[in-house]
């Protein structure tokens, strides 16, 4: 079903999974479990591609995938922060 609904999926399968179905199958729920769109899929396939990696499966291609880099918000300038800058900066003149 995948297959039929996606060009770049046949391509992929026909490419590297041929007579791995079971693999194949594993990343794409691997992928639908995890939200990853076929143009993130695709990234990914790209950069290990263009690796020195000599085989692709689907434990480099998951690996890959699930390096993600988590963003985080900086936190909000508040007293307590400047008090504790302001702090900290005293303690590194008494020690220096």
């Amino acid at each position: 079903m995948a297959l039929a609904s996606s060009r770049y999926l046949k391509e992929l399968y026909e490419a590297h999974f041929m007579g791995e179905s079971r693999n194949f199958i594993e990343l794409l729920d691997y992928c639908r479990q995890h939200a990853i769109t076929d143009e993130k899929l695709e990234q990914a396939i790209k950069q290990l591609n263009g690796s020195p990696v000599k085989q692709l499966t689907t434990e480099k291609i998951k690996a890959l995938l699930g390096n993600k880099q988590d963003h985080f918000e900086p936190l909000k300038w508040t007293q307590t922060t400047a008090m504790a800058k302001s702090q900290l900066q005293q303690l590194s003149t008494l020690i220096n």
